[in-house]
């Protein structure tokens, strides 16, 4: 979260396309359960949804930051 968005869970890229603590956008949010914007969710719900996330993909939705997770 500390690369993707600077730790702040209301974060948004400058494109508009990407929200959240993990920058998620709409349509991989939508798909692991959640309503509206990653970036209106609260942090928790943000993580609990990254870690979905990352269980189904591994790093690979985040090319950058990813590097860094643990595995």
């Amino acid at each position: 979260a500390a690369c993707e968005s600077g730790g702040r869970p209301d974060a948004v890229d400058p494109s508009g396309t990407y929200g959240g603590l993990y920058q998620f956008d709409p349509a991989t949010w939508r798909s692991l359960g959640g309503t509206g914007t990653a970036q209106d969710a609260p942090a928790a719900e943000q993580t609990f949804r990254a870690k979905k996330l990352y269980v189904r993909r591994g790093a690979s939705p985040w090319p950058h930051c990813g590097r860094r997770l643990g595995g």
